[in-house]
């Protein structure tokens, strides 16, 4: 949609990079604010980085008191559930977190 403005503060590789500049360049969308991108980090010669209806930011959308917080907090279920043999999902997790940021 034209007047769409797209985010990713996701995983670079969720976002289809040739895809995105297609949609940017033929006004697809209206803009794109990506927070991450593939590949990353983003070489200085990408043709993202010149175009006006892209904005870049320095991978920071987890930093913010509310996540660090939430970080710090979750630290006592991650040593209960180590403790307690719980710790396949977390397992998981992180497995699947690899994946997507390979």
């Amino acid at each position: 949609k034209e007047s769409a403005i797209f985010i990713n503060m996701a995983r670079g590789k969720v976002v289809d990079t040739v895809g995105m500049l297609k949609a940017l360049d033929e006004g697809l969308i209206r803009h794109a604010i990506l927070d991450t991108t593939d590949p990353e980090p983003l070489p200085p010669d990408h043709k993202l980085w010149g175009m006006k209806n892209c904005t870049i930011t320095p991978h920071f959308a987890t930093n913010t008191t509310y996540v660090r917080k939430e970080l710090v907090e979750d630290i006592p279920n991650q040593i209960e559930d180590t403790l307690e043999e719980r710790g396949i999902l977390r397992l998981e997790e992180q497995r699947m977190r690899l994946e997507l940021s390979d």
